[in-house]
């Protein structure tokens, strides 16, 4: 997968667990693939959010 698939793969996942677009959020394609290129979509949309601090929409109200 390249850059641009994990991209895409990873914002889709990223968009249903913490609402919002990777590109809206402010990621840069490339530069998100260098730091969460090696894990799967789910998991670098998990890792992301986290270290972002985001909510996850996809738990509702806790």
């Amino acid at each position: 997968m390249n850059a641009e698939q994990h991209f895409d793969a990873t914002s889709a996942e990223f968009q249903r667990l913490c609402g919002l677009a990777l590109l809206d959020a402010g990621f840069d394609p490339e530069r998100f693939f260098h730091s969460y290129g090696d894990l799967a979509p789910r998991e670098a949309a998990l890792q992301a959010g986290t270290k972002y601090d985001l909510e996850r929409v996809d738990l509702g109200w806790r």
